[in-house]
This record gives C-alpha cells, structure tokens and sequence, in this order.
C-alpha cells in the first residue's frame, strides 16, 4: 500500500510539509493562542518525559526499544504537526480563507476513498470474498483501520460542506454516500462506531442548529434524516438475509462481534480481539508508575503481548500523569470551544469525536501520521477560525 511504514508517499509526505514549513516559516505568534500550545506541550511532554523515564526510571524493565524509532516517530510527527498548524495560522487566521483550506483538506480524502471504492475494478482487492484481516479494504493504507478513520474525518467534511453550500449541495450528496460505503469497506470497528457517532451528531447538531450557515436547509435536512432512515429499515428487515448470504465468515464474525458490543455491551476477549485484557493489565500496573510511566514505547508494544490499543493509556502508561492531564485539556476543551463556533462547530464537535472514539481503540496516535492529522484538525478550528471580516468577504 502507498501509505504504510516505509512506502514511498510517506517520504514525499514529509518533503511537502517540509516545503510547507520552508515556505510559510514558523511564526511564534500563532503558538501563543493557548490551545495550540497546551497541544504542543501535551506533545513534547510525551516524548521528553516517556525518554527520560526510559533513561533514568525504567532501565530496569525489559522490553523492547529503538531509540532510531522514537526520533523518527518524534521527528516526522512534529514535521507535519507544525505543517498544518503554520498553514493553519495564516490561511485561516491571518486570510479568513475557511473555503480554500476546507476543499484543500477534502480533496485527498475524496481521493482515499474513491481509491478504496475502487479497489476491485483493477483487481486490487475483493470486498466479497474477505477470509481473513489483510484482506480487508485498505485503499492507499497498509492498515484497514487507518483507512477506515480517515474515511471518518472524511464524513465529517463531506456532512459539513452538504448543508454549508447553498446552492449546488446535491454534488455532494454522492460524495456523501461514498465517505459512508468508504467507513464500512475496511470492516474496522472503530470505523463502525465512527460512522454512526458522525451521523448522530450530524442530525442532531443541524436540527438544533438549523440556521447556522445563515438560513434554514430544508431539503439538505430532508434528505440527510430520510436517506440514513431508509437504510436503517433496509439493513434491518435483511439483517439475516445479508449476513448469511452476502458476507463471507470472517465479515460475519465482525458484524456480529460488532452486534454483540453495541446492543448488548458485550466487552470481553472475543469481541474486542484481546483489547479488554491489554486494558485490564493496563490499568492494574500504570498506578505503580503514575507519575513518570513505564518509559516511551512500553504500552505501544506490551512485552510478550501487543500494544494496548488505547491511546489514552499509551500516553498516561509511556509518560505519566503530566502529558495525560495536557491530552485530557485539549479533548475536553475542543469540543467546548467548538459548540460555541458558527462557522466551524460541527467540524471541531465532529473531528472530536472521531478523535476520542479512535484514541480508545488504537495506540499508535503518536505515530500514524492519519492520527495525527485527526487529532490536531479540531484543535486548529478552534482556536483559528475566526469571523470574517467584511474586506475579506
């Protein structure tokens, strides 16, 4: 796939955002709003405290570690992280230009999931005959799950700019359609749960809200309560029908196992493939090692087990009690913040649920570069948009 570990367009990613860097300079000012740098110093927190405490604290356990790993997860995180925020900065602060940052965002997203949508027209993969997980929908990904999240911050810009555009709205209306097929294909439970949280919020914010872009969307409203209401029915009165006839074993065994959390809150072993175990071990030993954690890299790759699939827990675990406190900050303070923006509320309170629901379930937000984009997005809206002066409009 184009975009895991070592493949060519994770490189150029850095180059561009170098470039970005290069050409846009780093401006001091724009890291004295206050919540972009709690959000720098959450990061920089995990790092410095997560290494000292694998120098100095936690030399004793044993486990694997590769500092050459950490720089680069360090490095090139940091590289993209202050791309965005410098573009950020002086796109939508200093220019009040929300449109072009919006549709610059969108683009490569669109471009992900028709990639994925496609995938069996060039014999690249199969969405009926999945056996087994690498042979779930990745699109450009090497990771199915990654691929599914960023079909989510997808759906978020896809639902925004359909009750945004006034005139024309109907074009994305496929694109609409597309983000939700895209947000299922990979079969990723996170992106499950990430599809229907979206859509949740999504009715809700623009029926408490029906005016926020200036005048009422009938027929935006109509069709977004109506097309989502009548798959609903659909999947419901063929429920049977579509798992035993149109999916193989192992996407039945991931429905069901979905089913089995969501309606009747079944945690355990065999439906979160191992995740309640790894919190479990989790949350017995990180009070031992509150304050300084077990040292960077501890939780990401549980000794003799696998990592603990929480993002959460990566940080308190790795680095403390301090980057936690800073993360618990930014998450509760973005969605607070966004509920009280006109023009960008519903693309903070959405990105920040996609966040929070992909924090829960996976323990690679410091290094997936996906991750990092979902995680610093709502925190840019929030403390960049600002309103639109009449010059600029």
């Amino acid at each position: 796939m184009l975009f895991g570990v070592g493949q060519f367009v994770s490189p150029l990613i850095l180059v561009i955002c170098l470039l970005i860097i290069f050409i846009e300079g780093i401006s001091l000012r724009s890291l004295a709003f206050w919540l972009v740098f709690v959000f720098f110093l959450q990061y920089l927190s995990y790092y410095a405290i997560g290494v000292s405490s694998r120098m100095f604290w936690s030399i004793e356990i044993n486990y694997e570690f590769s500092w050459r790993k950490v720089a680069n997860n360090f490095l090139s995180s940091l590289i993209v992280l202050l791309a965005y925020q410098q573009y950020f900065y002086r796109r939508l602060f200093l220019d009040g230009a929300l449109k072009r940052v919006l549709i610059l965002l969108f683009i490569p997203m669109v471009a992900s999931m028709a990639i994925l949508l496609l995938q069996p027209l060039f014999g690249l993969h199969s969405f009926r005959d999945v056996t087994r997980s690498n042979e779930r929908g990745l699109g450009v990904f090497s990771n199915p799950n990654t691929a599914a999240t960023l079909a989510n911050i997808g759906l978020v810009f896809a639902i925004d700019l359909f009750f945004r555009l006034k005139k024309k709205w109907w074009l994305f209306l496929p694109i609409l359609i597309m983000a939700v097929v895209a947000c299922i294909l990979p079969l990723s439970r996170t992106g499950f749960v990430g599809l229907a949280a979206v859509i949740v919020l999504g009715v809700l914010y623009f029926l408490l809200r029906p005016r926020v872009f200036g005048s009422f969307r009938p027929i935006q409203s109509l069709v977004f309560i109506v097309v989502p209401a009548v798959a609903i029915v659909y999947v419901s009165t063929n429920y049977n029908r579509i798992l035993n006839e149109e999916l193989s074993y192992y996407q039945r065994s991931r429905i069901q196992s979905l089913e089995k959390v969501i309606l009747r809150g079944e945690l355990n072993t065999e439906t979160t493939s191992e995740r309640t175990d790894l919190w479990e071990y989790a949350a017995a030993v990180i009070p031992k090692r509150i304050i300084s954690g077990y040292g960077i890299g501890y939780f990401d790759d549980i000794p003799g087990w696998i990592g603990v699939h929480n993002t959460f827990l990566v940080t308190i675990g790795n680095s403390g009690f301090l980057p936690f406190s800073l993360m618990l900050i930014v998450i509760v303070s973005v969605p607070l913040i966004g509920a009280r923006k006109k023009r960008t509320g519903f693309l903070i309170i959405g990105l920040s649920a996609v966040t929070v629901i992909n924090f829960m379930t996976s323990h690679n937000g410091y290094s997936d570069k996906v991750l990092n984009i979902m995680y610093i997005l709502p925190v840019l809206f929030a403390a960049y948009d600002r309103p639109v002066l009449k010059s600029e409009q």
